[in-house]
């Protein structure tokens, strides 16, 4: 069956790999780049797991129903 998604889904980046994605699997999205200052030292899963949130968290509409996907790659 198709996916129930809460709300609408925005993509909190501006990767053509990441909309490619999605669109492939058939998930009606909105793109939302962030312009979020990302870590670049550390534990690269760290920093991966933090760049994501930071990204989602930039885009996060309040009282939106929405789900945000943040990702970064290492």
């Amino acid at each position: 069956g198709e996916p129930v998604l809460p709300g609408r889904l925005i993509l909190a980046s501006a990767s053509p790999q990441r909309r490619a994605i999605l669109a492939q699997v058939g998930f009606p999205f909105t793109v939302e780049p962030t312009g979020v200052e990302e870590l670049t030292a550390g534990d690269p899963k760290a920093v991966a797991v933090e760049n994501a949130r930071r990204k989602a968290l930039a885009v996060s509409p309040p009282g939106v129903d929405a789900l945000v996907l943040g990702a970064d790659t290492v």
